[in-house]
């Protein structure tokens, strides 16, 4: 095989490499964008999270989940209560009770936590084309939780 052959062989790998790769369901960067708000009642915490998605619906979806998984996983510094993560072993965690986390984020079942909630405000673009940012404003029952 000559030189021409070898680098358009090596040049179509490399394109249905990209091609494989950017197709399917997108996967977002996992972020912490979570902020404190108050304490307005004695168990309930309010939070504002930010969220991504190619639709408004898809972008209120994931600050739910940033919301749920920075207080489960990682704590909330600014309020004292909630300044470390309620679950200390995430993998373990997620493998042990994989059922539960299953229904408690993809079905929805974070929702039962949720006392109160704003609209949510479109924050514009996100960094990635053709993804869109929103701040959603909600308190949890943590207590509860």
């Amino acid at each position: 095989m000559n030189k021409s052959n070898k680098f358009s062989v090596a040049i179509g790998l490399l394109l249905a490499i990209v091609l494989l790769t950017n197709c399917g369901k997108k996967v977002y960067p996992p972020t912490a964008e979570t902020t404190y708000l108050s304490n307005p009642n004695p168990g309930v915490v309010s939070i504002t999270a930010v969220g991504y998605g190619s639709t408004e619906k898809e972008a209120e979806y994931d600050s739910f989940i940033t919301g749920f998984e920075t207080i489960l996983f990682k704590g909330l510094p600014a309020f004292g209560s909630l300044s470390s993560a309620m679950i200390k072993d995430e993998a373990k965690a997620r493998s042990e009770h994989q059922a539960f986390f299953k229904q408690f984020f993809e079905s929805r079942g974070y929702l039962q936590f949720v006392v109160e909630q704003g609209a949510i405000a479109k924050l514009g673009k996100s960094d990635q084309p053709g993804k869109i940012r929103v701040q959603k404003n909600f308190s949890i029952n943590y207590e509860a939780l």
